[in-house]
């Protein structure tokens, strides 16, 4: 990810990747990884071992009731809405 949002932060705007190219890089980037790797929990450098396991119980639990009700670990939208040619103001605020 840090390759991806360092490319969109260039200083210089005709450098920075249009928004169907940073779509397909994350697109590429997503297939890459497992489904456990999408959904495994980000452990702050900090965090206690007391604070750390009360946060794993709740990520296990949240992780096993999206697992049974078959969400995926990163939604996607719907094809159509994709390809249509709206701009992605239109597409953000739905």
């Amino acid at each position: 990810m840090r390759p991806l949002a360092a490319n969109m932060m260039q200083e210089a705007p005709e450098k920075r990747p249009t928004m169907n190219e940073v779509v397909e890089a994350f697109d590429r980037l997503r297939a890459s990884l497992s489904t456990w790797t999408l959904r495994s929990r980000f452990v702050h450098r900090k965090d206690s071992s007391i604070l750390g396991f009360f946060r794993a119980l709740r990520h296990t639990y949240r992780t096993a009731e999206y697992i049974l009700k078959r969400k995926p670990a990163i939604p996607t939208p719907s094809s159509a809405r994709r390809s249509s040619t709206r701009p992605l103001s239109l597409h953000l605020s739905q």
